[in-house]
């Protein structure tokens, strides 16, 4: 907690240019990733609602007073020479708390996708819509999410295929319910191993508000249709850079069912008469 005190002092001493580089929500809460215990998004409640979560739920550096952490952390924002985020969507959630902060926005990559086509779908009449989920996945990234819908889709015999590239905190409830499960892979190997799975979509079922999503970039360079929640950076980049992303609300977290519902009516769209 003491942290962003020590590194102010540390910049004064060497006199040297403080340059922040933020890629989580650090600097909101000391909690990180604005997630409540299910890893779903918070909504950022108010500062009262904070100091209940903080007493409740705990967090890694003891704090129970939001208004000090924020307060603290607002010191060395001010004194930077240079804030940046990797993000439109970071800068704007930042701004609700730092509203006089010139904050630089740089990607983590420089994607030129004009020249990528849409991935073509066409699926014959008793084939399965092929969705992959992609990374290391647990509570935050829709780990219990993808559980309940592939169970639904066991249940109801739909005709969705669930994969996942990577892997999770928990494999075998998933292998259990059917869903194809890639392993761990390295980052070169990433897009030949997606290639395999041939999937006809993409999905994130990332329940907090990532700051940017290196996997989204795999996903889109390869041009895939992606499905994801409306929130963070991966809802922001779907709705500027490509044609046929699906945004659904957080709400439908909740609702397996009606996600696989979703699904089954794309997959329609698609199926050659």
């Amino acid at each position: 907690a003491e942290a962003p005190r020590q590194i102010l002092a540390l910049a004064h001493a060497l006199d040297a240019s403080l340059e922040v580089d933020i890629h989580d929500y650090k600097v909101i809460c000391p909690r990180i990733n604005l997630a409540d215990r299910r890893g779903r998004y918070c909504g950022e409640p108010s500062s009262e609602q904070c100091d209940l979560c903080l007493q409740i739920e705990g967090n890694d550096f003891g704090v129970t007073s939001i208004r000090d952490w924020r307060a603290q952390h607002y010191q060395v924002l001010q004194a930077a020479a240079r804030i940046w985020v990797p993000d439109e969507d970071v800068a704007e959630r930042l701004g609700h708390y730092y509203s006089n902060l010139h904050i630089e926005i740089l990607p983590h990559e420089q994607l030129d996708l004009s020249q990528i086509p849409p991935h073509e779908l066409q699926l014959g009449q008793n084939e399965p819509l092929r969705i992959v989920v992609i990374g290391a996945i647990g509570k935050l990234k829709g780990y219990d999410i993808l559980l309940a819908c592939a169970r639904d889709t066991r249940q109801r015999r739909l005709p969705l295929e669930y994969h996942l590239l990577g892997y999770s905190i928990k494999d075998d409830p998933l292998i259990q319910a059917g869903v194809h499960i890639t392993g761990r892979y390295l980052d070169q190997e990433a897009e030949a191993k997606l290639e395999v799975i041939e999937p006809h979509v993409v999905w994130f079922p990332y329940t907090w508000p990532e700051t940017y999503s290196y996997t989204l970039s795999l996903a889109l360079r390869g041009g895939y249709p992606v499905f994801a929640f409306d929130l963070g950076a991966i809802a922001r980049r779907l709705r500027t850079s490509v044609p046929h992303g699906v945004l659904w609300p957080l709400e439908l977290a909740n609702e397996p069912q009606s996600i696989n519902d979703r699904l089954v009516a794309y997959r329609a769209q698609w199926v050659q008469s």
